[in-house]
């Protein structure tokens, strides 16, 4: 017999895939936008553009990775909780590939939205998504959970 899952775990993975398919997305309408440009210069602005993006990327992915709700000793992690903070952290590390199409907008060819759009999609895979998944295992499995909340100590 086959566990049930939960549908809010399911609701959520499917949006963490969204998330994660947005920045696939967002490298194909810089891939469009630049088909039949001609080539542009490139500025000192378009320069310093570039630099102010990785910075503005590397808030953004410090932003996520703070709000993302972490577990410490005695607190209690409620669902909806973790569900609205989660969300905001994939925005946030979806923000890095709006960072890099912008830039593909403004001029920058569109191989410089590589780093962006990888770097946003890494942080999905290989840190929203584990974490996610462990706080799902631990709430349903009721290690140290309840179904109102994760307590962990």
């Amino acid at each position: 017999m086959q566990k049930k899952t939960n549908p809010e775990k399911r609701n959520w993975i499917v949006i963490v895939f969204a998330f994660a398919n947005a920045l696939l997305i967002y490298g194909v309408i810089c891939y469009i936008v630049t088909m039949n440009r001609p080539a542009v210069v490139q500025t000192s602005l378009l320069s310093d553009f570039r630099v102010g993006g990785y910075g503005l990327s590397a808030l953004m992915l410090v932003a996520g990775f703070w709000i993302f709700p972490r577990s410490t000793a005695g607190t209690i992690v409620l669902r909806e909780t973790f569900m609205t903070k989660s969300i905001i952290s994939l925005a946030f590390c979806d923000a890095v590939g709006i960072i890099g199409l912008v830039l593909v907008i403004l001029g920058l060819p569109p191989v410089e939205y590589l780093p962006f759009g990888v770097l946003g999609l890494l942080s999905i895979l290989f840190f929203v998504l584990p974490r996610g998944l462990r706080y799902w295992r631990q709430f349903e499995g009721g290690e140290s959970g309840t179904q109102q909340g994760l307590i962990e100590s």
